[in-house]
C-alpha cells in the first residue's frame, strides 16, 4: 500500500514537471538570423554596436525559435524608429530593408506571433546608429538580443531548477503526511486506488493531495471555453482569409475591366482624330471648287460678257459642281461603309468585260492628257464570283488614279494574271510615283499622299481606303509597287469562288 501511495505522490509531482519542462519548450523567442550593409554580410559578434554611414543600406532578416525548432504560421510585428518618427508594420516575410538613411540611432523592434495559435513570442530590439564619418563597423559588444536570450535562458534554466527542487520537497511533505494519517486511522479499512472505480480516481487524488476540486472543476470548465473560443476564432480567420482572397479575385476583376475600358477609351479617342482629319480634308476639298464657283458667278454678275464667254464660265461653274457633287458622292460612300457591314451580291461574272468597260469610259479622260491605256488581258481567264458593282468601283478608282498621276505622253498598263485558286489585276503607271512612307500607309482613310495630280485634279484621299474595303469584302487582298520618279503598280488578287455563307 506505501509503494502505490508513493507512486501516486510522484506520479502527480512528476506531471508537475513535465508540465513546467513543456512550458518551457514552448517558450518563443524572436531573434536575428542575419544583418547585410551594402552587400556584405555582418559577423554576428558585430552586431552589438552597428555603425555605417550614412546613405548606405541595411538588411536585416529574423527568425522565430522554441526549444522544439521553428514553429509555422508565424508572422511579425515590426516597429522602427529613428527618435522622433516611428512606423509599424504586420508582416509574413522575415526580412526588412532601409536604403538611404540619414545620421541618427535608429531602433527596430520585431515580435513574432501566430494568429492561428494565439501566442506572441518574446520581442527582439536592436540600436544601431548611421554617422557621416564612419562606415559600418562594430565593436566587442554583443548584441543586446543575445544577452537578453542568455539571459532568459539562464533565467528559465533556474527557473527550472527551482521548480524541481520545490516538486521534490513537496512530494517528501505530503508522503510524511499521507504516513501519518495512516497510522491515526489504521482501523478504518483501506481500498488501494488501483481497485476503485476511473471515475473516481481524479476526486481521491485531488482529496489526498488536499487540492481543491471546486477549483479543478472551474479550471476544467474554463479550459473548454477557452477552446470554443479558440476554434470560432480559427473559424473566422478562415472565413476572413477566404473573404480576403475573394476580395482580391474581385479586385483583379475590376482592374481588367478598367485596363479593357482604357482600351477601348483610346480606340474611340482615334476614331474621334480620324474623323476630325477626314471633315479637315472634305472642307478643303469643298472650299476649293466652292471659291471659284463664287467667283464665276460674281465674274457673271459685275462683268457684260457675250455668249461665247457667258458659255464658257457657265461650263466652268457645271464642272466645278461636278467635281463637288462627286466629292460628295464619294464623302458618302465612306460613312455607309464605317457605319455599317458592306453587302456585296456576287455572281459568275467575265472580268475582262468589266476591264474593258471601264477603260472605255476613262479613254476621253486619258486623250485628254495624252494618255494611252493599253490592256493586257489573257484568254483563258475563268469566271470569277463576285459583286460586279462593286468590282467596277475599284478598278474605276484604280485606272482614274493612274490617269491623274501620270504624265502627258505616258501610258497606263492594265493585265490579268490568272493562278490556280484567284486571279491578280495589275494597274501600271508610269507617273510620279511613291515614297516609302506613302506605300505604308497608301490605303489608309483620308490620307493624302505625297504626290499629286499632274493636270490639278482633285483627291481626297479616300478612294484607296474604298478599294481596300471592297477588296477586303470579297475575300481578297490589295498591295502597291512603287518607287519615286518611277510609276506606281497597283494589284488587287481575288478569288475564283466566295465561301459559303452559313
Amino acid at each position: 500500500m506505501m509503494i502505490r501511495l508513493l507512486l501516486i505522490v510522484l506520479l502527480v509531482s512528476g506531471v508537475s514537471i513535465v508540465q513546467v519542462t513543456d512550458v518551457h519548450a514552448q517558450e518563443r523567442t524572436t531573434e536575428i538570423a542575419g544583418i547585410n550593409v551594402n552587400g556584405t554580410d555582418i559577423p554576428e559578434a558585430k552586431w552589438g554596436n552597428l555603425t555605417f554611414a550614412t546613405g548606405g543600406n541595411v538588411r536585416i532578416t529574423f527568425t522565430c525559435k522554441t526549444s522544439a525548432g521553428i514553429p509555422e504560421n508565424v508572422r511579425y510585428d515590426v516597429e522602427f524608429s529613428d527618435g522622433t518618427n516611428r512606423s509599424t508594420n504586420s508582416q509574413t516575410e522575415p526580412i526588412v530593408s532601409y536604403n538611404n538613411l540619414i545620421q541618427g540611432t535608429y531602433i527596430l523592434k520585431v515580435q513574432a506571433f501566430s494568429v492561428v495559435d494565439s501566442w506572441r513570442a518574446v520581442p527582439l530590439t536592436l540600436r544601431f546608429s548611421v554617422s557621416a564619418q564612419q562606415q559600418a563597423t562594430s565593436e566587442n559588444k554583443q548584441p543586446d538580443t543575445n544577452a537578453q536570450k542568455t539571459s532568459s535562458n539562464a533565467d528559465h534554466s533556474s527557473v527550472i531548477i527551482w521548480l524541481i527542487a520545490a516538486s521534490a520537497i513537496l512530494s517528501l511533505a505530503v508522503i510524511i503526511l499521507i504516513i501519518l494519517r495512516i497510522r491515526d486511522h489504521n482501523k478504518q479499512p483501506y481500498v488501494p486506488i488501483i481497485q476503485q472505480p476511473a471515475s473516481s480516481i481524479i476526486p481521491t487524488i485531488i482529496q489526498k493531495t488536499g487540492v481543491d476540486e471546486e477549483y479543478v472543476k472551474n479550471l476544467e470548465f474554463e479550459l473548454a471555453e477557452l477552446r470554443e473560443e479558440v476554434k470560432l476564432l480559427r473559424g473566422q480567420f478562415i472565413e476572413l482569409r477566404e473573404r480576403a482572397d475573394q476580395l482580391g479575385k474581385q479586385n483583379f476583376d475590376l482592374e481588367e475591366q478598367v485596363h479593357r475600358l482604357m482600351t477601348v477609351k483610346k480606340e474611340l479617342e482615334d476614331l474621334q482624330q480620324q474623323k476630325d482629319e477626314l471633315f479637315a480634308i472634305i472642307i478643303h476639298d469643298i472650299k476649293n471648287p466652292a471659291s471659284l464657283i463664287k467667283g464665276l458667278v460674281d465674274l457673271l454678275r459685275n462683268y457684260d460678257l457675250n455668249s461665247q464667254e457667258t458659255q464658257e464660265v457657265m461650263s466652268d461653274i457645271v464642272e466645278t459642281t461636278a467635281k463637288i457633287v462627286a466629292l460628295s458622292q464619294e464623302v458618302s460612300r465612306v460613312m455607309a461603309m464605317e457605319n455599317v457591314q458592306l453587302h456585296i451580291e456576287t455572281q459568275k461574272n467575265n472580268i475582262t468585260e468589266i476591264i474593258e468597260s471601264v477603260c472605255r469610259r476613262n479613254n476621253s479622260t486619258a486623250e485628254a492628257k495624252n494618255i494611252k491605256i493599253f490592256t493586257d488581258i489573257p484568254d483563258n481567264v475563268p469566271p470569277a464570283e463576285f459583286d460586279p458593282q462593286k468590282i467596277e468601283e475599284v478598278l474605276d478608282n484604280l485606272i482614274s488614279n493612274a490617269i491623274k498621276f501620270s504624265m502627258s505622253g505616258s501610258f497606263v498598263n492594265v493585265r490579268v494574271i490568272p493562278n490556280q485558286q484567284s486571279f491578280v489585276v495589275e494597274i501600271e503607271d508610269k507617273g510620279l510615283g511613291l515614297s516609302e512612307d506613302d506605300v505604308k500607309k497608301a490605303f489608309q482613310r483620308g490620307m493624302k499622299l505625297s504626290a499629286r495630280p499632274t493636270a490639278g485634279e482633285p483627291s481626297s484621299g479616300l478612294g484607296l481606303w474604298i478599294v481596300k474595303r471592297l477588296i477586303e469584302a470579297h475575300n481578297g487582298s490589295v498591295w502597291v509597287k512603287s518607287a519615286l520618279g518611277k510609276g506606281s503598280t497597283f494589284g488587287i488578287v481575288l478569288p475564283y469562288d466566295q465561301p459559303t455563307k452559313k
